[in-house]
């Protein structure tokens, strides 16, 4: 699989965890490529190698970094929710969340937001506590049995309908709504479209020209991440 994603994206870089985990900073963007039937179904509608993203947080209080995502499953401990632990929106500490998802057949690549005037944790941390526990648009089959196609489905009508007929949908969020949401509160990303209108390879460096940056913002070239071995 990693040989997969490297010949599709040209060799990128690579960057080890535990660097990454030390200089890894508030606003920037984790995308990741994908092996399950969904995640590769995804990849195939978008035309690119990612079918999930989400955004790294920083607590301004106290410095403790976590990943901003919306998933089906309950995934870690989250500090901005009153129900620690919920599915949808949620935040969780970097490194736990980030292993669930290589250990579940992701591999995530960092994009570092390497220049921000005005740079404040604070805005992006109000602005994930604003979503968090919003859902995940899932269909289920029954209890605890997703329906995949009507998932997918039910996904890619809510990006047309931001993408094609600037529809604003905040409740569900799928993960690249989840992540502009956040960038757009911050004044990142303009809000020429909603939420729901960008897909995970928007936010990569392979495929500039959909998201549009505020005046002054830079991004690095996505490095993929060298992580550890899947737990046993």
């Amino acid at each position: 699989m990693v040989r997969r994603y490297c010949a599709a994206v040209a060799n990128p870089g690579e960057v080890p965890f535990e660097k990454f985990l030390a200089e890894a900073d508030t606003g920037d963007v984790i995308l990741c490529t994908g092996t399950s039937a969904v995640s590769m179904a995804v990849e195939a509608a978008t035309f690119s190698v990612f079918s999930h993203s989400a955004i790294v947080l920083k607590d301004p209080a106290t410095g403790v970094k976590y990943l901003f995502q919306s998933v089906i499953e309950a995934v870690a401990g989250d500090p901005l929710a009153p129900v620690s632990v919920h599915p949808g929106v949620q935040a969780g500490p970097l490194a736990e969340v980030l292993e669930w998802l290589y250990d579940g057949g992701d591999f995530p690549t960092w994009r570092r937001l390497a220049k921000w005037p005005g740079r404040d944790a604070g805005a992006l941390w109000k602005a994930a506590r604003a979503i968090d526990g919003n859902g995940f648009p899932v269909v289920w089959k029954s209890p605890g049995v997703m329906d995949e196609l009507a998932t997918l489905a039910f996904v890619m009508t809510l990006w047309y309908d931001g993408r094609y007929a600037k529809k604003r949908v905040t409740d569900p969020m799928f993960c690249s709504g989840t992540v502009a949401f956040v960038l757009q509160s911050a004044g990142i990303l303009d809000d020429s479209y909603p939420p729901n209108a960008f897909e995970p390879k928007d936010f990569s460096s392979l495929y500039p020209g959909f998201a549009g940056w505020a005046e002054g913002v830079v991004w690095q070239d996505d490095l993929l991440i060298a992580m550890p071995s899947p737990s046993t």
